[in-house]
């Protein structure tokens, strides 16, 4: 049986500011196809240190994330580089320009213990002119890790028939 509570994740929310103009159309599409009996639990994703009373600020500030339309709002501390919610509970992940934000600068190649931060090389990004081979390499190669790891953790965390929206950056 599935569950009478519909589950979105926003992962990356950051304010909360574009989250909540995506999210009413989310919820709108979800009323539209389930029904506006059915509870919605909403849950805003992004680093512990996010400034997490911003969001609830900005969430509590539009009608369609209110309890009295039958969705429940919940802010999240959470690296979405991990677990984020429970095994087969979500319906719909959402993830808008934030993937482009990676776990962790990648190593070097000669010196495992060097990480490759704008602390350590003398450029800015790893595609710019003149950045070794061996640098973009690692930046791809760290690139490529994080995002099959988030995938393959949303598709755990998504009951059969969910779905992802995931909007991405890149150069």
């Amino acid at each position: 049986m599935s569950s009478p509570v519909l589950e979105v994740q926003d992962l990356g929310c950051s304010a909360g500011a574009n989250s909540v103009v995506y999210g009413k159309l989310a919820l709108q599409l979800f009323r539209e196809k389930h029904g506006e009996k059915r509870p919605i639990k909403y849950t805003f994703s992004d680093l512990p240190s996010n400034d997490w009373s911003l969001v609830v600020q900005t969430y509590m500030a539009e009608p369609a994330f209110q309890t009295s339309q039958g969705v429940f709002a919940f802010a999240q501390g959470a690296d979405f580089y991990m677990p984020c919610a429970p095994h087969n509970t979500v319906h719909l992940s959402l993830s808008m320009i934030s993937l482009h934000w990676l776990s962790g600068p990648p190593h070097a190649t000669d010196d495992q213990s060097l990480p490759l931060t704008m602390n350590t090389v003398p450029f800015t990004l790893p595609n710019e002119e003149g950045v070794p081979a061996s640098v973009k390499e690692a930046w791809a190669t760290q690139a490529h890790t994080d995002l099959t790891r988030f995938l393959a953790l949303r598709c755990g965390e998504m009951v059969e028939g969910g779905e992802g929206i995931y909007l991405m950056v890149g150069g």
